[in-house]
């Protein structure tokens, strides 16, 4: 009603307080309707309802694809960072096991005081178990300055103990 009132009469000022007045209706809120509507049909420059509308959902759809990539990077970090640790465990567990085959089942005097050659999985299982304790508790090494696991731990408790005491 405005831009018709507007049209008819060729003024810009006064057309919507006098629509206002005859509608009952703000001033303030039929200027903004009365803009909205020049927008939208072109006469007046800006962003129209409609395209408002679609950027609100074009950012919305922007923000959830930022929250999936730092999701994506933050899971491909971990991943990364897990293959890394995992390369390490898989290195030193084949190791381990390379150590226990050699020391174990295919050196003979090893098969021999681990009690081989032997019958069945049973007598396997029990001479693994033996071989675990003495890798763990008795086995010399020399990174422990040929000292046994078992005799670096308990020193280490014992250094442990004193600090505490002292």
């Amino acid at each position: 009603m405005v831009l018709e009132v507007r049209e008819q009469t060729g003024e810009r000022h006064g057309a919507v307080t006098h629509v206002a007045r005859e509608l009952g209706v703000g001033v303030e809120s039929l200027r903004h309707w009365a803009n909205r509507a020049e927008i939208a049909s072109g006469r007046r420059p800006g962003t129209s309802t409609a395209d408002a509308q679609r950027i609100g959902q074009l950012e919305r759809e922007v923000k959830e694809l930022r929250r999936a990539n730092d999701i994506h990077l933050d899971r491909h970090h971990y991943t990364d960072r897990l293959a890394e640790v995992g390369a390490s465990f898989d290195a030193m567990a084949e190791t381990t096991i390379g150590l226990f085959k050699t020391e174990l089942h295919r050196n003979p005097a090893a098969v021999a005081t681990n009690g081989g050659p032997w019958r069945g999985l049973d007598d396997l299982e029990i001479a693994t178990c033996g071989w675990v304790g003495w890798f763990n508790d008795d086995r010399l090494h020399s990174e422990l300055r040929d000292l046994t696991p078992a005799e670096v731990e308990a020193a280490h408790y014992r250094d442990l103990d004193q600090a505490n005491a002292a």
